[in-house]
Order: C-alpha cells, then structure tokens, then sequence
C-alpha cells in the first residue's frame, strides 16, 4: 500500500494594484446603483451642509459687528430708565414685551435700546462689570489687603459666573420650549446683576448694623422681580404653556438672589 502524498499548499498571491483598484472601483458602483446606499449617503450630506450652515451662521453672529452694535444703541434716558427699573421695577405694570415692526420678510425687527426701554443692552451690564471690579480692588485697598492678582481673580470668577449661567439658560430654554433666544440676550439680562450688586456694595460701605442685610433683602428681590418679568415677557410670543413659562421665568428669579449673596460675599 503506498504512503499518501503530501498536499502542498497553494502559495497566496496578493492581489496585484490593478486588481485592488478594480475591486474599489466595484465596490463604490455597487453602491452608487444600490438605492438604500445612495439615499442613505444623501441624508448623510444633508445633515453635514445643514450643520456647517448652522456652526457658520452661529459662529458669524458671534462676530459680526452690526449684532452687538445693537445692544450699545442707547442714550443717558434710557440708561436711567433702565436702572430704575432694575432697582424698583414694581411700578412698570403690564406684560413685557418688546417692540418691534414686521420686516418685509415677516421677520420681526426689534426695536432699538433707546427705542425701547424693554428692549436688552450691554452698555449697562458693561459699565456695571467694571465698576463692580474696580470696587472689588478698592474695598481690599482700604484694607490694605489688595494685590494685582485680586482683580485679575475678580474678573475672572465674574466672567465664569456669566459664561455658565448664559449656557444653562439657554439650555433649560432650547429644553423646555424647544426654542433658543439669542445669547446676547440672555448675556445682558443675567449680567444685569451687577446694579443690584453695586447698590448693596455702597450700602455695605456705611458699616450701618444690619442696612447690609437689608439692602440684600430689598434690592435682590427686586432684581428678582425684574429678571421674572423680563424673561416672562420675552416668552410670551412662544407658544406654550403659560404655567411653565411661569415657573421658568421665577426660577430664574429666585436664582438670581442666591448669586447676589454669593457674589457679595
């Protein structure tokens, strides 16, 4: 009986390079003639144009100069309206609703500042942030306590404090209503939190037992007042429940007087 020959084994060729580009070639016409790819390739580069038209669109009003030149269109009347306001707001009855006019498009066109005591700007949260700093350096000098990194420190904490509460606003807001304001407004609304602080840091300074707290009391409700009537206001063109659009704005009310006890701290 004779011993089974040894199979040898067929030695793998690799492909050679035409044969490798002849295969891609079928391989991508496969897909181009299968219908269930090309519609799924085609939702694909929809969505990827529709979100670069959206990261180029948010990315261009960030910077775009005419965008925040509206919020700096005020005048010394309107400043001064503005601050009593913010201060003693419980006379300014009725819904808030800023003014507008329908554009061509029928697109709503915001008044400006001066135009609209309603209306948000930054020339107030601006000039607030910077006074609040340059008091902040001034209180720890007549302690004697100052140094250049306290106002460094001060600024930094201020514009972390704002960056985060903007984000989560914005964020309850796009939740909640499936809507999504402009930052700008919500970064002048919150940031409007510095003229109560300035008024309850001068009272501070008198050193009268307990006005301190007072002042805390009165002007931090009142911010709170302001902020609820503000935000309700500025929703009441979405349409939703009015019980959540309720519960939203004094939420960010109440929330407004923790960060004025923290931020006098």
């Amino acid at each position: 009986m004779s011993s089974p020959q040894p199979i040898n084994p067929q030695p793998i060729i690799p492909p050679t390079q035409n044969q490798q580009e002849s295969q891609a070639d079928q391989f991508f016409n496969n897909i181009a003639t299968n219908p269930l790819a090309s519609a799924g390739l085609s939702v694909a580069q929809n969505y990827l144009n529709q979100g670069d038209q959206l990261l180029k669109s948010q990315l261009g009003g960030i910077f775009s100069f005419d965008a925040w030149r509206y919020y700096f269109n005020v005048n010394t009347s309107f400043v001064l309206k503005k601050i009593l306001m913010i201060i003693m707001p419980y006379p300014f009855l009725g819904t808030w609703e800023r003014k507008y006019v329908i554009g061509e498009d029928q697109s709503k066109l915001y008044n400006v500042p001066q135009e609209d005591i309603y209306a948000p700007d930054l020339y107030i949260p601006l000039m607030g942030f910077i006074s609040y700093v340059l008091a902040i350096g001034f209180y720890y000098g007549s302690k004697g306590t100052f140094t250049p990194e306290t106002l460094s420190m001060t600024t930094t904490l201020c514009l972390i404090l704002i960056s985060l509460e903007v984000m989560i606003l914005k964020f309850l807001e796009y939740m909640l209503f499936n809507y999504s304001s402009d930052f700008r407004i919500y970064l002048s609304y919150v940031s409007y939190v510095f003229v109560p602080v300035l008024m309850c840091t001068f009272v501070g300074s008198l050193q009268i037992p307990y006005l301190t707290y007072i002042a805390l009391l009165f002007f931090g409700t009142s911010y709170a007042f302001f902020l609820y009537k503000t935000f309700f206001g500025s929703l009441a063109s979405i349409q939703t429940e009015e019980n959540k659009k309720r519960i939203y704005s004094i939420c960010v009310g109440v929330f407004q007087i923790i960060l004025i006890f923290f931020m006098m701290k």
